[in-house]
């Protein structure tokens, strides 16, 4: 958002990246430059993402994508209770959890990773419903939601609690070991139960789970 009243808009999809650098230390790549803010000391540079666009106030009420987006649990004035209803809202209550967290109508920002520790953390299976969900389940979910996301922003992008993390690296394990729970493990053990983790495909991405620990 800028001081004149106008937001810019960027989708950057799978391929899309920001640069964050010092004034004039531009980086070496092939990728497309597609908008370039400047200050005095930096420069944010985006590089390759198709869906840009400079948007007023009522554009960005009536975006299409926008309008739709869930609470964003990374964004300073939502609440865990906003999170909360929108497990609750009626809106999603039949429609598969493995399909509807990548929709980014429950929560924004939730992306294939998170949407595989989601689900694990909760205890909830990737075919289970919001509106079949009990009170415990539907907190589970809504803790995870909040959680997880928050936990990955802080430690640059892994999933796996702290012990979980500290354990791996005291044993020279490499990252891709100790990052996430279940996610890109599959046949490996459950760390809860011990039983294989399956790999699932769920709207056309891959999804990993425990079937023993998420019903």
């Amino acid at each position: 958002h800028f001081d004149v009243g106008v937001a810019l808009y960027v989708h950057l999809q799978l391929y899309g990246r920001w640069y964050v650098k010092k004034a004039g230390s531009w980086p070496r790549t092939n990728r497309s430059l597609r908008a370039e803010l400047h200050t005095d000391t930096h420069m944010a540079l985006l590089y390759s993402a198709s869906d840009v666009a400079i948007l007023d106030p009522e554009s960005q009420d009536n975006h299409r994508y926008l309008c739709k987006l869930g609470p964003d649990p990374l964004d300073g004035v939502v609440t865990e209770d906003d999170i909360r209803a929108r497990v609750a809202d009626p809106t999603f209550a039949r429609r598969q959890l493995g399909g509807l967290l990548l929709d980014q109508g429950v929560g924004a920002g939730i992306g294939n990773y998170l949407r595989s520790g989601v689900l694990f953390d909760a205890g909830l299976a990737p075919r289970r419903r919001p509106g079949a969900l009990d009170a415990a389940e539907a907190e589970a979910l809504s803790q995870a939601l909040w959680t997880l996301p928050r936990r990955s922003l802080k430690t640059g992008g892994i999933t796996a609690p702290p012990e979980v993390v500290d354990r791996g690296k005291n044993a020279g394990e490499p990252r891709r070991q100790w990052r996430h729970l279940v996610f890109a493990r599959a046949g490996r053990p459950c760390p809860r139960c011990g039983a294989a983790i399956e790999k699932l495909v769920v709207s056309g991405r891959r999804l990993y789970a425990c079937d023993h620990c998420q019903t």
